[in-house]
């Protein structure tokens, strides 16, 4: 098996965070917060504007006309102020524009007379119709055009200040939404030594170094965990910052999770566990007997039984000793095989949840030190994982 890692301090927890807004009652703290159903959940009214989305072409019939929007964060509000702002002062337009919420949460163009939005010109305009709910096609000559899909918001975004140059060598995150077509594979993380602003679009291409997530499993939903990793010899950054893009109708967008860690394992020996006796996900409810013959269902749980077997007593000490401070007490990352993972991308590491070789757990148990070999050089041992549903 391979260099089997744990990820047990939380570099994270009580750290300085620059956010876009979560609601007063799930504050943003709730990332670090390890109990089961704490969440921060994300305000309602986040949208940005990059080099990506920034352009609108129109037309009121006798051409098509381009405004490029400003780059940044807005709410509904002052990005509608904007755009119909824009839209108006264009040289060769003729009428006056309006953007408002049209209702249940959906965008509407309207003016003095016809116009129509192109939204399919190109890849940029293509990407600001999704942005606002529009369909990707030319709408049309009206007097108004309301968006096809709500869109109450489609950021979310914090950075974090690690008060130092920090080794984060494994991230992790657990994202939710009422909305089950929410994508969960437009989430990337950012490195830099400075802050860099407080949406993803002032990251991209300035960065020191772009992170790439796992994919969300859609194999299993027992371990819908996302991580990132990070080679040991990594650079160290100060500011770690994650941004979740969601265009979808959900009004609702959580981050459970949101943990960063250095990597604990045998670096110096390079010792491995084996073998490795993982179980697919059981039930977590109780089991039938004579009392209880109906009993309510439970969330699977995915359990690892991991033998390490002679390592080095230093070794051990370095990981063993800190698995047993720690994993009693709080829960831990365990990831299967850390060094053969560092350089996979999104698609491989989702591979690792969706076998159960990746989990947010705790100690279930942990045996007592054997030791052998030659002059009790050697220590064996007996480790078993259990998840924690977040």
């Amino acid at each position: 098996m391979g260099q089997v890692a744990f990820g047990l301090t939380d570099l994270l927890e009580g750290k300085t965070m620059i956010h876009t807004g979560f609601e007063s009652a799930s504050p943003v703290t709730n990332v670090s917060d390890d109990r089961p159903n704490k969440w921060a959940v994300a305000l309602q009214d986040n949208y940005e504007i990059d080099s990506t989305n920034d352009t609108l072409p129109f037309n009121e019939g006798a051409g098509q006309f381009n405004v490029v929007l400003t780059h940044g964060r807005y709410n509904s509000t002052n990005l509608n102020a904007h755009i119909g702002a824009l839209m108006t002062a264009h040289p060769s337009s003729a009428l006056t524009y309006t953007v408002t919420f049209g209702g249940a949460g959906r965008f509407l163009f309207s003016a003095t007379g016809s116009f129509e939005l192109e939204w399919d010109d190109d890849a940029v305009s293509s990407a600001l119709a999704n942005e606002l709910g529009f369909a990707v096609a030319s709408t049309g000559l009206s007097n108004a055009h309301i968006g096809a899909e709500a869109r109450w918001s489609t950021a979310s975004f914090i950075a974090i200040d690690l008060a130092a140059a920090t080794s984060v060598e494994m991230l992790l995150l657990y994202l939710s939404s009422t909305d089950s077509a929410t994508s969960f594979t437009n989430v990337t993380a950012y490195a830099h030594a400075s802050y860099l602003g407080d949406y993803r679009g002032a990251w991209v291409g300035t960065a020191s170094e772009t992170l790439t997530l796992s994919t969300r499993s859609t194999n299993q939903t027992e371990n819908q965990i996302q991580v990132a990793l990070r080679a040991a010899s990594a650079t160290d950054y100060r500011w770690l910052a994650v941004s979740w893009r969601h265009f979808d109708t959900s009004n609702v967008h959580a981050w459970g999770l949101l943990k960063a860690f250095a990597a604990t394992y045998d670096s110096v020996n390079g010792r491995t566990i084996q073998p490795l006796r993982a179980g697919p996900p059981l039930p977590s409810g109780p089991s039938i007997n004579q009392d209880n013959m109906y009993p309510v269902a439970g969330i699977g749980e995915w359990t690892a039984d991991l033998r390490f077997s002679d390592w080095e007593v230093a070794s051990w000490r370095l990981v063993g000793h800190a698995i047993a401070r720690h994993g009693r007490t709080r829960p831990l990352l365990w990831v299967l095989d850390y060094t053969g993972n560092t350089a996979t991308g999104a698609a491989d590491l989702s591979l690792l949840t969706d076998y159960g070789h990746v989990l947010w757990a705790s100690v279930a148990s942990i045996s007592d030190d054997e030791y052998g070999g030659q002059m009790d050089a050697y220590i064996s041992n007996r480790v078993r994982l259990r998840q924690v549903i977040a």
